[in-house]
């Protein structure tokens, strides 16, 4: 199964990341997550929008899912398909989990029909105003 990582960075927040560093370290674990949840919805909006829907099974199984790095502050927000949302078709279960990158990427005899890349650049500056919000309200806060 083929991987892809699409990554965007905030640039030129050094100075509120810095004061979010100064928090205490549950508060600033609880604000990353609700900051990376904010920036994750308008993608996630984009992506249902743009998906091609022949069951609709996929539009319903995207969602995000936050990983932390081991006991760092580091945590990241994987948007995809979500495990668990199937159905079964004909005694098979159908997940998308298990099909999403063949429609976004294609195969040798389907096109790709992509749906997270568009919507990852399309809503870059407003998942990012998203999580500026939300990390200003609470160094505010604070």
């Amino acid at each position: 199964m083929p991987s892809a990582r699409l990554e965007f960075s905030l640039t030129g927040l050094d100075k509120m990341l810095s004061r979010l560093d100064k928090l205490d370290k549950k508060i600033k674990r609880t604000t990353l997550t609700k900051a990376i949840r904010a920036a994750c919805k308008p993608i996630i909006k984009a992506a249902r929008s743009k998906v091609r829907k022949r069951t609709g099974l996929l539009k319903k199984g995207l969602g995000v899912k936050l990983w932390r790095k081991g006991m760092g502050s580091g945590i990241m927000g994987i948007i995809g398909p979500r495990r668990g949302v199937g159905k079964t078709v004909d005694g098979k279960e159908v997940m998308p989990v298990k099909y999403a990158h063949l429609v976004e990427f294609g195969t040798s005899k389907a096109p790709a029909h992509p749906f997270l890349r568009p919507a990852l650049n399309q809503q870059r500056s407003v998942a990012t105003a998203a999580m500026v919000v939300v990390l200003k309200q609470a160094i505010a806060s604070a």
